[in-house]
């Protein structure tokens, strides 16, 4: 439906490493890849990124070590999506390190919980959470029906 639905991605990490309010922490890659995420934006790239990341998911998470190796690992695995979705991994280092996206991903996750969410993928059409497939046909149909047509 192009020229009308806007698509707007929120941030809604499920790990605990930076969202307070999960009790465990079930992606351990997440809060990087979020502000990673936030950091391609800065340069243009989201959605390149998005589509890197998600294509290549099983790639995150580095296989064994302890904490500090884990997380190394999980860095140097989302730096390296970056750089092939067409990130500047410098200039998206020192975006990170300055924490420039820090209040833009606690307000994405302050509007997720107002919201309700408590998961990822979450669709919303005007407002309202769409529990249906996420199917093409399926989610026209709502956008229609919530007359969603601008």
């Amino acid at each position: 439906m192009p020229g009308k639905v806007n698509v707007v991605f929120k941030h809604f990490p499920l790990s605990n490493d930076c969202n307070p309010d999960l009790r465990r922490d079930m992606h351990p890659a997440a809060c990087i890849a979020a502000h990673w995420g936030l950091a391609a934006q800065d340069q243009g790239k989201f959605w390149a990124y998005v589509d890197k990341v998600y294509e290549d998911l099983g790639e995150l998470m580095p296989r064994g070590g302890d904490a500090q190796t884990l997380k190394a690992g999980i860095e140097a695995n989302v730096a390296r999506l970056a750089k092939e979705a067409g990130v500047d991994v410098a200039k998206a280092r020192t975006f990170i390190r300055s924490g420039k996206g820090a209040a833009k991903l606690k307000q994405d996750m302050a509007e997720a919980r107002q919201a309700g969410v408590r998961g990822t993928p979450s669709l919303f059409v005007n407002g309202r959470a769409y529990l249906d497939a996420p199917v093409p046909e399926a989610l026209e149909k709502a956008i229609t029906r919530l007359g969603n047509t601008k």
